[in-house]
């Protein structure tokens, strides 16, 4: 996965929500720890294995704000960010991840087309692109999402595309760039590619739908 960037400040408003609050709770956990520790040496070994700890130099009855803060914005990252609460109040990048099916319609031989899968990969803050048929596998290498656009959520990234054996022979890799508008509603991106930027030969229209109330799939 690759970090992609964004067209609004969200992410250092949170960055501050989050250290406030870990400076608020620090001194509340590290309370509750203190009790935990305190009832777990009574227990022999448990002691004994706290302070040959702490004779190396951890203090591990006490958290400092800054593990605190990292262990909120893991969790943020990773997980509390896609819950419905965060996307509905506070978050507007768009949670994306999962599998799509598509449809492309190309100018390549004249006009070709064909069905195409993508699955997203995506944290807060990281996220991977793959698109992948029969011919050939697409990897994004760099993504931002556009959420403050006239045409609603945007997502652009260019691509780098691998034939596998099943290619035709005029299928080499390239590397690509695609444009996708997000209906949120109707779970569609809905966009355009362009296969080749070098020599722009095969370039198209593309649409994929969010897969619903299937397991995702291995690639």
């Amino acid at each position: 996965m690759h970090t992609y960037s964004v067209d609004s400040n969200e992410r250092v408003k949170i960055i501050a929500m989050l250290a406030i609050i870990s400076y608020a709770v620090t001194p509340i956990i590290n309370k509750c720890l203190d009790w935990v520790m305190n009832l777990l040496c009574q227990i022999e070994t448990i002691e004994n294995f706290i302070s040959n700890i702490e004779l190396i130099g951890y203090d591990i009855k006490q958290l400092s704000i800054l593990v605190v803060f990292g262990i909120l914005y893991k969790l943020f990252d990773n997980k509390l960010w896609k819950t419905k609460i965060f996307q509905k109040e506070i978050v507007h990048i768009p949670d994306l991840s999962g599998e799509w099916e598509g449809k492309y319609i190309s100018n390549w031989n004249e006009k070709t087309i064909g069905e195409v899968k993508l699955k997203i990969d995506q944290t807060w803050t990281k996220i991977l692109i793959t698109q992948y048929n029969n011919q050939s596998k697409s990897y994004s290498r760099v993504a931002n999402i556009l959420v403050n656009t006239n045409k609603g959520i945007n997502i652009i990234y260019q691509y780098e595309n691998e034939p596998n054996i099943k290619r035709t022979s005029t299928m080499v890799a390239h590397k690509g760039f695609s444009e996708l508008f997000y209906d949120r509603e109707n779970e569609v991106l809905d966009g355009y590619y362009t296969g080749d930027q070098r020599n722009r030969t095969a370039s198209g229209d593309i649409t994929y739908k969010r897969i619903q109330g299937e397991q995702k799939k291995k690639l």
